[in-house]
């Protein structure tokens, strides 16, 4: 199989629909460097909300026990799950992406 991430999933087309929906209530500034062909995210502020947690942001402070064999059957399980549903997108008929 062709591994092409989770990009062609419905999670993702979930994801990209909602994402105008999602930013209604988002203000801040995120300030930013460029730098030969790398950004880096130097600072970020919002007066009306925490925008980043690096305590809640790291896979380090979950209260979990997590195994590399546990990882792979995570991907291995779900890439059953998404071939089957771009298998039945084209048996359908249907593109794999919505483009504008």
């Amino acid at each position: 199989m062709d591994s092409k991430g989770m990009y062609f999933t419905p999670e993702r087309e979930f994801v990209q629909q909602a994402i105008s929906i999602s930013q209604k209530q988002v203000d801040g500034k995120v300030e930013a460097l460029a730098y030969k062909g790398n950004v880096i995210i130097v600072g970020r502020s919002s007066e009306t909300s925490n925008l980043y947690s690096e305590e809640e942001s790291s896979m380090d402070t979950l209260d979990m026990d997590w195994s590399v064999e546990d990882t792979t059957g995570f991907i291995n399980v779900n890439a059953i799950r998404i071939a089957k549903y771009g298998e039945r997108k084209i048996r359908d008929g249907e593109p794999l992406s919505k483009r504008k």
